[in-house]
């Protein structure tokens, strides 16, 4: 299951409730908005706030008195270094809360900038170390991520955000039950807390058990119905059970209320590409990147969909930059390998990309199938043989692989082989094999 990175850390302030329902959704809508462009309104006051008093000179202050400090005892007066405290502190706070705004709005690299700053000025508030903690999975990078929540959790043990955030963190990491278990301290801390019973309900999913945790969802939604987020995590439940109209309702609400939530448009390019809808799954992506121009999983699926329509060159630019945000990630450097085989015959470098994925995971079956593929059209037969029999050991139900080993089989004059894979591949349903065999 595709996994949303960012789950916003903070929560609409009102609540409403009325009889009739359409009025209910009406006003819901309205709230969202209307809070929107309060955070909208709130960055200008804040970049005026920064620019008024000089962001720059706050900083080089900083960097100045990190050098007094460590060249001895920082001089000056009671009143001078209460001064300097208080400026501090103005700061700080400004930074974190433009950070905050910022993520509401999409704007994650502005996002980043300012919540580094925050940290810059006081190292000591636990909200900014979370903060920057959920920006950096966004992106990623695990390893600083978690040190980012370990690090807000040891100064506020009390701090539900950080919970819920580093569960987001072990969801990546396919920890479901210490994603559970963060998530259960949260509400533990909170139990009126919306975005845990959500993010429950999300890693339920991901367990198994969707009805449960679309129970969880609509738990999120009584407590909180402002939430983007909660709406879009359950797009994906409904996504994953295969009630793509659903799914989408569901992403269009998410969009409703946040406008600017790029992971929404990018879950509805997903849809519109199972349904077979590829170049409004291009617009949608697009969408996707234009909110957030480092949107790895969107350049990749963006890359997948030119596949799809044989676009190969702008398949290799999408795969390209997706390799520039985040060189560690197997499954690029598969698809970018095919985008090399398919428009430009360029088989050993694909082959070189082949290899690039198998060293960072060795257990993805589709890898090998296409480098067996690439050695099938350089005539290396015994190569390919060694790929398809790795990717059957890897996903042994596939009439696909039987099939294409049964003719490598065949031109190394193994016709028994041959025979029993072009068997095996029609029992296993493949129409290519059983067209053949007509």
């Amino acid at each position: 299951m595709k996994k949303p990175i960012l789950l916003l850390v903070i929560s609409f302030l009102f609540a409403c409730h009325s009889d009739n329902q359409k009025v209910e959704e009406d006003l819901i809508k309205k709230t969202a908005l209307e809070n929107l462009e309060k955070y909208r309104e709130s960055i200008v006051k804040y970049t005026e706030f920064l620019e008024l008093h000089g962001a720059d000179s706050i900083m080089a202050y900083k960097k100045e008195k990190k050098l007094k400090d460590i060249q001895g005892p920082l001089k000056g007066t009671i009143d001078d270094i209460n001064e300097s405290l208080e400026i501090e502190i103005k700061f700080e706070i400004v930074y974190r809360n433009r950070a905050k705004a910022r993520i509401i709005l999409g704007d994650y690299l502005g996002a980043y900038a300012d919540i580094n700053n925050a940290i810059e000025l006081n190292p000591k508030i636990a909200e900014s170390y979370s903060i920057r903690g959920v920006l950096r999975i966004q992106y990623g990078y695990y390893k600083s991520a978690l040190a980012d929540l370990e690090k807000a959790l040891d100064l506020n043990p009390q701090l539900a955000s950080a919970y819920i955030n580093r569960s987001t963190l072990k969801r990546e990491l396919k920890d479901f039950n210490g994603a559970l278990s963060d998530i259960e301290k949260a509400i533990e801390l909170e139990p009126q807390y919306a975005i845990a019973y959500g993010n429950r309900g999300f890693v339920k999913a991901l367990l198994g058990d969707h009805a449960n945790g679309l129970l969880d969802i609509e738990k999120s939604i009584e407590l909180n119905p402002y939430l983007a987020g909660t709406y879009h995590l359950k797009g994906i439940i409904q996504y994953e059970i295969e009630d793509y109209q659903g799914s989408l309702l569901s992403q269009d609400r998410a969009l409703e209320l946040n406008p600017f939530l790029a992971d929404a448009y990018f879950q509805k390019g997903k849809i519109k590409y199972v349904l077979g809808e590829i170049e409004e799954s291009v617009e949608l992506y697009n969408k996707a990147i234009e909110l957030n121009p480092k949107f790895f999983n969107a350049y990749i699926s963006r890359g997948y969909s030119w596949i799809k329509i044989e676009n190969y060159q702008k398949a290799l630019s999408d795969f390209n930059t997706a390799i520039e945000l985040n060189p560690y990630q197997p499954k690029v450097y598969t698809l970018r390998g095919m985008a090399r085989m398919f428009e430009f015959e360029n088989m050993q470098e694909a082959i070189t990309d082949f290899h690039k994925a198998i060293e960072f995971d060795p257990e993805i079956y589709e890898t090998y199938k296409v480098k067996g593929m690439a050695y099938s059209f350089l005539s290396e037969d015994r190569l390919a043989l060694n790929a398809f029999n790795k990717a059957i050991q890897l996903n042994p139900n596939s009439g696909e692989l039987y099939y294409q080993r049964s003719s490598v089989k065949f031109n190394l004059g193994n016709i028994t082989g041959a025979c029993n894979d072009l068997a095996k591949a029609i029992e296993l349903g493949h129409a290519e094999a059983i067209e053949l065999c007509k």
